[in-house]
């Protein structure tokens, strides 16, 4: 079995697969202590014939694993990054290294289950989103806060806003914090319907959307026309470049 795995900024998720087998592992909050972590995770884990990495959080991350895994299983972990061209799939970025790994892993996850058009929505500590067209080429994307990240800035950069509310209690709110969970959550949903409805016009074509990431379900209650949620997308990525790359 191969391990997969997605370090987020701050979630790390992973996973085992071999061909169709697929075994989700738990997904966990990062903490300073990658290593004790990852002790806690798969101490118990057979070894694996492979451990596939996309990493977000920075060479300090990729290091503790890298040093984990080999002291664990003698085995270097395969850093997973952004190429020009992936299993056909053509990079859009003028400058493809400056392409987030973890969205190009998710870009190959959609692929692997649906041709045509498609899109994703990744909401993370960012909320990004990334179109493909029929032809394999990535058209390019929009990077915005992720819904605690726009809370937070509002919060630290306005005097006599406080509390951040970690969900919306009513479409307006009675209060200034929950004035600005309603704000942030509906403007955000708002302005992701908008722009997958306006990317669609561009394409003049029908766009299959997915949506990924740790705040997915938090966004797609408030969406008119929610995307296909899948949380494990990166993963699956990951596992379709395992099993398919030469």
């Amino acid at each position: 079995m191969k391990l997969l795995v997605d370090i987020g900024n701050s979630r790390l998720k992973w996973a085992l697969a071999d061909g169709r087998r697929w075994q989700p592992g738990e997904a966990v909050m990062r903490n300073a202590t990658l290593e004790g972590m990852l002790d806690s995770l798969w101490r118990d884990l057979a070894p694996p014939s492979s451990v596939i990495v996309a990493n977000v959080a920075g060479a300090e991350a990729g290091q503790a694993i890298s040093r984990w895994s080999y002291e664990r299983w003698g085995m270097e972990p395969v850093m997973f990054g952004s190429q020009a061209e992936t299993l056909g799939i053509i990079n859009g970025y003028d400058d493809y290294t400056q392409f987030g790994c973890d969205r190009w892993a998710a870009l190959i996850g959609a692929r692997s289950l649906r041709s045509g058009d498609i899109g994703v929505i990744d909401c993370g500590t960012a909320i990004t989103v990334d179109v493909v067209d029929a032809s394999d080429r990535h058209r390019g994307g929009l990077i915005v806060p992720g819904l605690d990240l726009a809370q937070d800035s509002l919060l630290r950069n306005t005097v006599g806003v406080s509390a951040r509310r970690r969900e919306p209690s009513a479409l307006l709110g009675r209060s200034t914090a929950d004035c600005v969970t309603s704000g942030v959550f509906l403007v955000t949903a708002g302005g992701l319907q908008w722009a997958t409805q306006r990317l669609e016009t561009e394409l003049n074509n029908r766009i299959h959307w997915f949506i990924t990431g740790g705040d997915a379900p938090r966004l797609t209650v408030h969406m008119s026309r929610p995307p296909e949620h899948r949380p494990d997308l990166v993963l699956r990525g990951l596992a379709s470049y395992a099993d398919n790359a030469p």
